[in-house]
């Protein structure tokens, strides 16, 4: 039996990275509705394999990414991509309300592993400088009045009907937005 040496050609594979993420770059506010753009390409050999991929945004509170402030969640690419090929996404986000301080958006392409790729370490890209972030208080609810009917000391019995009327005001600094709250009403 002879040894001889096994000749093996690697497939060419696609490879994406994002090679830019944009955010506002002036002092932008807790609460405020911005738009964040990145570039993906594909920096491999071959076409991507799969239609559709998902690019994940998060936002994180230091540069190494330690600290997650939010998850805005998974947005499709829009096309297959040829070797060299790129796309630009952009996406509206709303801040966080109650941050503060220096934020950094990561990108994250392919960030279920949809596509066989020649490198999977290199598909997270972030902004290259902080975006400031002005605090804004959060949204705070209290009740200002409360009135009952028929008005206290009168007597009322099991059965009978009482009306009870509140006002609650926002005092924070933001408005509350597409949230719900329950109201309860305690007996003593």
């Amino acid at each position: 039996v002879a040894a001889l040496p096994v000749h093996v050609t690697l497939t060419p594979l696609p490879d994406l990275v994002v090679t830019s993420v944009q955010a506002p770059p002036n002092s932008v506010y807790g609460g405020q509705r911005i738009t964040l753009t990145w570039r993906t390409c594909n920096q491999g050999e071959e076409f991507t394999d799969a239609p559709v991929w998902k690019d994940r945004v998060r936002l994180y509170s230091d540069p190494n990414r330690t600290t997650l402030v939010q998850d805005f969640g998974e947005f499709d690419n829009p096309n297959y991509l040829g070797p060299n090929e790129c796309y630009e996404q952009s996406v509206e986000l709303v801040l966080p309300v109650g941050i503060s301080g220096s934020h950094y958006f990561v990108v994250e392409t392919d960030s279920r592993n949809d596509l066989f790729e020649n490198n999977e370490s290199n598909n997270r890209g972030q902004v290259t400088a902080a975006m400031p972030v002005i605090y804004v208080a959060p949204p705070f609810l209290h009740v200002t009045s409360v009135t009952v009917a028929p008005a206290p000391p009168t007597e009322v019995w099991g059965g009978d009907q009482v009306t009870v009327t509140w006002t609650v005001k926002n005092t924070g600094g933001s408005p509350l937005v597409g949230r719900h709250w329950d109201h309860v009403i305690a007996l003593s």
